[in-house]
């Protein structure tokens, strides 16, 4: 069931006592509060709407997420390849991703971030959320697998849902992870959702160390 509520900018009581937990909720805190600021810049900015796809969506939210970030010890980018992590595949990219903004601190992802169009582009790919027609190029399936977020305890996808509700994708995408036999606990969990955001958590189970992964879709079909 999902939540009928706003989104809560606080996204739970942070554990003071562990540095990442925290950092992870300060993120997942600026992520959603980008998502206004967002619609916004989309809505009123002289796009050619015609070729917005994903990775130019994923840019825009990116760069407008950069502008949010000067009071936080984080930097952000778009596109990482991980380079740092021993046996990470740097072959593969995440979408963007968070690094700290101290200098002379490492470089490399203290969280990485999937993006992903709802409904897929290509009829295809349909669950490639989920799961992708080819292996490892499905959103969760790559994290699920260890081809983003090596090494991390928490990571995010974002969705950009241009068509039907929340509810509808919230439903076919624990349908789909039914489908694949993984665990239970692997389905998203109750949403939060307003008019145009929602917010959800689910757990990835990875051989070694399991992964909490944060979801925040942004409603752009009415627009």
């Amino acid at each position: 069931m999902i939540a009928e509520k706003s989104i809560s900018y606080d996204i739970g009581n942070p554990d003071f006592g562990i540095k990442g937990r925290l950092t992870a909720q300060q993120i997942q805190s600026v992520i959603i509060s980008t998502g206004d600021k967002f619609i916004s810049h989309i809505a009123k900015s002289d796009y050619q709407v015609e070729i917005l796809n994903e990775n130019y969506l994923t840019q825009e939210f990116a760069a407008i997420l950069n502008r949010s970030l000067k009071d936080f010890p984080f930097c952000v980018q778009k596109t990482y390849h991980d380079i740092y992590t021993p046996n990470a595949n740097a072959q593969r990219s995440v979408d963007f991703y968070f690094y700290p903004g101290e200098e002379g601190e490492s470089t490399r992802s203290i969280y990485s971030v999937e993006a992903k169009r709802l409904p897929a582009p290509d009829r295809t790919r349909e669950k490639e959320y989920v799961i992708g027609n080819k292996k490892n190029t499905g959103g969760i399936e790559r994290f699920k697998n260890e081809e983003h977020g090596k090494g991390l305890n928490e990571c995010g996808m974002l969705a950009f849902v241009e068509d039907k509700s929340f509810e509808h994708w919230f439903n076919k995408i624990n349908e789909w992870i039914c489908d694949e036999n993984w665990k239970t606990c692997e389905q998203l969990s109750e949403f939060e959702q307003s008019k145009n955001f929602a917010k959800s958590f689910s757990k990835v189970h990875r051989t070694i160390e399991d992964l909490i992964l944060f979801h925040f879709w942004i409603s752009l079909w009415q627009l």
